[in-house]
């Protein structure tokens, strides 16, 4: 594993830019892209910093300034309150999760007709209270075949901003077959009585700049054909499917005992007061809830064999590392790690390009505990700069502790560290996550055992290393570039 965090070099190696190279680099660039970009940086995505509105508001910086109205018809509700920072059990600021919960009448179709947000990525994913909710089905948007007449705009090569975007998604009770057999736009709603409520979720990731929430386009409309042959649609559907949402959210998360947390985190005879966090952070993949409790809070107990599964109302497109980080251990958490290659959507691109990206979607979240749940601030994989090698730096810290040199312009990417900590007491302790979406077959092989992450994902694991604001400016000096020329596209 190289050192990532020998990054700034014997003193006198960085690049000397007389006037005339000044003028004509800044000439070129505005001449190819009207765009200009400091010499000397070695990003390889030309995007000013001021293009992601990383100014203003704590809770924004980092993220797209985005209305934060509720994402919701008479179907899906959007678990988004007035602080834009709390997205219950949803962890990433970046994305929209509209769900809802169902019954179908006896002997009735229901469908949905809705149309192709502009985003990076958008699934449905059904889940059954009976399997345990980590049980899940997902329909991911390059699989939905567009109505006739419109055009799928999530498939390679097709128009994103196409106008005749339209598709219909049909539910149906039964199990879910093998590939070969499963019917086009359809989610199966599984063997249990139609009683029963079902819970779907919508995904919405990386809505283009300049739309809404759900991809500057409404959210699907329910539509409900009855025994008799009657056909509602809108309220009048949701009229009657019965065993809607009520409202209330529980907290804690099921399966996360405060009481439990608490005796962990504060009270463990053999663990320092930072205790949960480590330095270097160690990053676990999604293990199940109790699972990951175990290995993270009371690792000196026998947490039995690995069980996979996450938290509850999982992504099974998502792929995930995670980690405590606390402020015991230095004022900036720095992860260093291999960027993932990824097609650009965020900025309106008319096409995407999926060849030779290792996933759809990549990004860096700070969160506090599932008590609460609140996703704090985070950063997707546009607006993480990576040098001439393909690695990122990150540099996580509360504002007042921000480095000078952690911002796009100087090749860092800056997350605030959540203000409440882990929302159980604690402002130091925070969790974070690396999110890998629709990971491609070169991408790192599944993790089995605990401990095998680092070796299953290489460079793409984070390395992590702890500093204050001083050590970070002198470490990472703004668009230090090795020598060899700039790699620029």
């Amino acid at each position: 594993m190289r050192n990532l965090f020998n990054v700034a070099g014997p003193p006198g190696r960085r690049r000397k830019t007389g006037p005339v190279a000044w003028f004509t680099l800044a000439f070129c660039i505005l001449a190819l892209s009207g765009l200009m970009l400091q010499a000397g940086s070695a990003l390889t995505q030309v995007v000013p910093e001021s293009r992601f509105d990383r100014s203003g508001d704590p809770l924004n910086v980092g993220k797209e300034v985005m209305e934060t109205a509720a994402i919701e018809n008479c179907f899906y509700f959007a678990p988004v309150a007035t602080d834009p920072g709390w997205n219950s059990f949803f962890p990433d600021p970046n994305s929209a999760y509209p769900s809802t919960i169902f019954k179908v009448p006896e002997g009735a179709e229901l469908f949905l007709e809705g149309e192709f947000p502009h985003a990076r990525y958008a699934s449905f994913t059904q889940y059954d209270p009976g399997a345990g909710l980590g049980g899940a089905q997902v329909i991911n948007d390059i699989e939905i075949e567009p109505d006739p007449g419109s055009v799928n705009p999530f498939r390679d090569g097709e128009n994103r901003n196409a106008k005749n975007r339209s598709y219909t998604l049909r539910f149906e009770f039964g199990a879910l077959p093998d590939p070969a057999s499963r019917e086009p736009n359809t989610i199966y709603l599984g063997l249990r009585p139609a009683r029963v409520p079902r819970i779907n979720v919508m995904r919405i990731y990386v809505p283009d700049k300049g739309t809404t929430p759900a991809g500057g386009v409404a959210l699907p409309t329910p539509v409900l054909k009855m025994a008799d042959g009657t056909v509602l649609r809108d309220q009048a559907a949701c009229d009657e499917l019965t065993g809607q949402f009520n409202g209330r959210v529980p907290f804690p998360q099921a399966q996360w005992d405060p009481e439990a947390y608490q005796e962990a985190r504060d009270n463990h005879p053999m663990y320092p007061f930072t205790h949960p966090a480590q330095n270097p952070a160690v990053w676990n993949t999604n293990w199940a809830t109790a699972f990951d409790f175990c290995i993270n809070f009371t690792p000196e107990l026998d947490c039995g064999e690995p069980v996979g599964g996450g938290n509850g109302l999982g992504n099974p497109a998502n792929r995930y590392l995670k980690t405590y980080i606390d402020r015991g251990h230095g004022d900036v958490f720095v992860m260093r790690g291999k960027k993932p290659k990824t097609a650009t959507t965020y900025f309106g691109d008319p096409f995407t390009e999926y060849h030779g990206t290792d996933m759809r979607f990549f990004s860096i979240t700070a969160a506090e505990t599932l008590y609460s749940w609140r996703s704090g601030d985070g950063v997707f994989d546009e607006e993480i700069p990576a040098d001439r090698d393909g690695f990122y730096t990150v540099a996580i810290s509360r504002p007042r502790h921000r480095p000078t040199n952690a911002t796009y312009r100087c090749g860092v990417a800056w997350i605030e560290w959540p203000a409440a900590g882990d929302g159980f007491g604690d402002i130091h302790l925070a969790r974070v996550a690396t999110r890998f979406t629709l990971t491609g077959p070169d991408f790192a092989p599944p993790v089995t055992e605990v401990g095998g992450e680092e070796e299953a994902f290489g460079d793409w694991y984070p390395q992590s290393e702890y500093m204050s604001t001083e050590e970070f400016d002198e470490r990472f000096p703004c668009n230090h570039i090795d020598d060899g020329d700039d790699d620029e596209q």
